[in-house]
């Protein structure tokens, strides 16, 4: 039988990074998002952490958009892994695939996302990530893709559509990452210090202001996220669901300068509750 102490070391989490911002491309400075990723997985002999770094590093390597094949014939055009791109394509370098980021998905336990908030939603590059996970969700693998339609037929959408309709094999379609768990922590500046000087505020923003609540709710800002993942199959639980807007009303730099103690204690603590979840499952 398994000690408590052998368990917990079998814990596997992969630890997403959703800032773009990077020290050695033109952002020049290491992001509140990374550091407060760092902190939130030191110091823990309990779990392995693979960690998938989504900022842009000006080598080309991006998290490339979907395609949108799903609507073209749902789970029999759209596969698991997504084959749209492969590893080594010099012309379209996908950080998904170059990372083996969906075999990386599925073999762990669970996962997480920080990210900041960008206009009161996830970075672009948090964005694009979630975009290319559709193929989770109710999609042949791709070496059952292969079978069925044919190698040369993976995006021929005359036979695609033909079997889409048919559903003689929709028994195969799976979502992916079902029964898994994730959590989210966002934090922002929320403007920080772009109109103290009200007299500055255009007109336009005057106007649209007019009985709204200004600052942004970090909650809501994930719900997107939220909802598509759990229509996935992958459970976020709401302890597992956190943010924080810190930087108000005060400069870009002294945000970047001032993070505080309560900050990293409460990105720390999400990531706390994920792995009590699947401790107990």
């Amino acid at each position: 039988m398994k000690t408590y102490k052998e368990y917990k070391k079998e814990i596997n989490i992969v630890a997403i990074q959703g800032s773009p911002r990077n020290e050695n491309c033109c952002p020049a400075f290491v992001s509140k998002t990374q550091r407060l990723l760092d902190n939130a997985i030191k110091d823990r002999e309990d779990v392995n952490f693979t960690v998938i770094d989504l900022s842009v590093k000006c080598d080309g390597v991006i998290v490339q958009p979907c395609k949108g094949c799903i609507s073209t014939a749902g789970g029999y055009h759209c596969h698991f892994p997504c084959s749209c791109y492969n590893k080594g394509n010099k012309k379209e370098p996908d950080l998904m695939s170059e990372q083996d980021v969906y075999n990386k998905l599925k073999k762990c336990d669970g996962f997480f996302v920080f990210t900041p908030i960008n206009w009161d939603s996830v970075s672009s590059v948090v964005k694009s990530f979630f975009d290319r996970l559709v193929c989770i969700n109710l999609s042949l693998e791709v070496s059952d893709a292969k079978k069925i339609l044919g190698e040369e037929n993976l995006k021929n959408s005359e036979v695609t559509r033909k079997f889409a309709k048919k559903g003689e094999y929709d028994n195969l379609l799976k979502n992916h990452l079902e029964g898994k768990y994730a959590a989210l922590f966002c934090q922002g500046d929320n403007g920080a210090d772009d109109y103290n000087d009200s007299s500055k505020i255009p007109l336009a923003y005057k106007e649209y202001n007019k009985g709204k609540i200004l600052r942004s709710n970090p909650r809501e800002c994930l719900e997107p996220i939220i909802k598509q993942l759990s229509y996935s199959g992958v459970f976020v639980k709401d302890d597992c669901v956190d943010g924080v807007i810190s930087g108000y009303g005060t400069s870009y730099p002294l945000n970047d300068d001032n993070l505080s103690k309560a900050l990293f204690e409460k990105s720390r603590k999400v990531v706390d509750n994920l792995i009590n979840h699947i401790k107990q499952k």
